[in-house]
């Protein structure tokens, strides 16, 4: 992740670049904007970074975005740039929002080296999909909003906690709004919980004293900074305070977690799986699909639910390869089990296991808070010394 200190260093050196200048937008690519996609973590001489990625619009139209930030080839991140010498237009934004819409990409990012306006686009099931603004920033402002700044570094993309990061900065306003338009109902309601059994002379005085509190709130629930909490027990947890069902005896071995071999840092990628659906498909195909897959990770990890007290990562595998659903060796055919002509589906993949690699463990990694809800990224050693799911993310 970006440190401040590294943050505080590129709006030095920009805020010198633009002092009394206006640069083209070449210049400001050049000179701004490729040290910032550097800052993130990308690296801009490699493939990973795609210069004038082309974008079909329509049958006889074809686009280009500036830079395409991409994970196994496939875009993660869009971002347009424009020169230090023009404002970022509502057209320009509305420009980019299309090009995330059509290629069908979570992250964008618009900038001219002075303004900084991030988007997500929501793909939520009870609609056409949506385009969210997290974020408008002034060069001088990234500093103090570092979350906006880690937002887009590769290693958040890749280990999938931009979504987390984007869904408490929606949150946020969603509670915000809820509580300015509300603010009288809202307030009524404390003063009359408050005032029940008080004389009827002090209900103006709480009243008053509940807006106040509740603009408080406001303020700091706007002051907040929305990076991923933790959600760890704060007492200490047992493997044994936990009564866990095995879910199936389909596993041919069992294998201790702490004997797994492989370096520490190692990329896990955990894997919901529910037990009355995933696992048949799981151990007849020694494969596990249909999948976004942000990297290539050396083991894939199962977490198992559906079962009276399964909920746990059960079982580990090592990763043979990732390829396409078309490229896939299965034994079930993908056209039965997803349309790949639905646009979600687009980019994902298939994870290939190695032959008889697929383990149960020991001692699986029981549920608390945290829990897998699509594919998760971890280490090695965490998978190796948790206690709880709490441990892996």
């Amino acid at each position: 992740m970006p440190s401040v200190g590294n943050i505080q260093d590129f709006i030095d050196q920009s805020e010198s670049i633009l002092a009394g200048n206006s640069l083209d937008e070449q210049s400001t690519r050049t000179k701004i904007i490729d040290p910032f996609i550097q800052l993130l973590g990308w690296d801009i001489y490699k493939d990973e970074v795609e210069l004038e990625y082309p974008i079909q619009m329509m049958a006889s139209v074809s686009k280009k975005v500036d830079y395409a930030l991409k994970i196994d080839a496939e875009p993660k991140v869009f971002i347009e740039a424009k020169g230090s010498d023009s404002d970022i237009s509502e057209n320009n934004i509305g420009q980019l929002k299309d090009y995330v819409q059509k290629e069908w990409i979570k992250f964008g990012l618009i900038t001219n080296g002075r303004r900084f306006v991030g988007l997500k686009m929501d793909d939520s099931e009870s609609g056409p999909p949506e385009m969210i603004t997290l974020g408008d920033f002034r060069l001088a402002e990234l500093q103090n909003n570092e979350w906006f700044v880690k937002l887009f570094s590769r290693s958040t993309i890749v280990k999938e906690e931009a979504d987390t990061i984007a869904e408490k900065v929606i949150n946020r306003r969603k509670a915000i709004e809820h509580l300015r338009s509300n603010l009288e109902a809202i307030s009524s309601e404390v003063t009359e919980i408050i005032t029940h059994d008080l004389h009827e002379d002090l209900v103006e005085d709480v009243n008053l004293l509940a807006k106040d509190f509740i603009n408080k709130v406001i303020l700091e629930i706007e002051s907040t900074k929305p990076t991923p909490a933790s959600n760890a027990p704060s007492e200490t947890i047992e493997f044994s305070d936990f009564d866990l069902v095995r879910p199936t005896d389909m596993a041919e071995r069992t294998i201790e977690r702490n004997r797994i071999s492989g370096d520490p840092d190692d990329q896990v990628i955990v894997v919901p799986a529910n037990i009355n659906r995933g696992l048949d498909f799981l151990f007849r195909n020694n494969a596990w699909g249909f999948i976004e897959v942000a990297s290539n990770p050396n083991y894939i990890a199962f977490y198992i639910s559906g079962g009276d007290g399964a909920s746990a990562v059960w079982y580990i595998g090592e990763v043979d390869r990732v390829t396409s659903i078309e490229d896939a060796d299965l034994v079930d055919d993908p056209d039965e089990l997803i349309d790949r002509d639905d646009p979600k589906n687009r980019n994902k993949k298939v994870i290939e296991i190695k032959s008889n690699t697929i383990a149960e463990f020991d001692t699986p990694i029981p549920y608390w808070k945290k829990y897998p809800q699509s594919a998760r990224y971890t280490e090695l050693k965490n998978l190796k010394e948790a206690v709880t799911t709490d441990d892996l993310f």
